[in-house]
């Protein structure tokens, strides 16, 4: 069966492996982590050797932006900053949630719009 998104098997594991990623992030943002060394998509795909870095990487292959952008990537990694540095905030919460929601859309082939669930 064909991915809805055209996603080759190793697109999907490492995709599910990173939603993995942010899930822990979201249950314990005290210890999360946003890097690309923590990204199973930026492990298996990123080369920056390349002119297109991301190329094969799902993310990039959906939105059509390089390093996630277009993504609630950014905000996620925002929030865990500021978690892990100042406060627990609910909204903050929510912003790494949006990211994990994103990975899980892509997955299961659902249509994100402009990046974003």
């Amino acid at each position: 069966m064909k991915h809805p998104h055209g996603f080759t098997k190793k697109q999907v594991r490492a995709l599910w492996k990173s939603a993995e990623h942010w899930l822990q992030n979201w249950t314990n943002p005290e210890s999360g982590t946003a890097s690309a060394s923590a990204c199973e998509c930026c492990n298996k795909f990123y080369d920056s050797s390349k002119l297109a870095p991301c190329n094969g990487c799902p993310i990039y292959q959906v939105t059509g932006h390089p390093h996630c952008s277009k993504t609630p990537y950014a905000k996620a990694e925002e929030a865990l900053e500021y978690i892990q540095i100042y406060e627990y905030d609910i909204g903050k919460l929510e912003d790494i949630e949006d990211e994990y929601q994103f990975i899980i859309q892509l997955a299961l082939g659902e249509n994100v719009d402009d990046g974003h669930p």
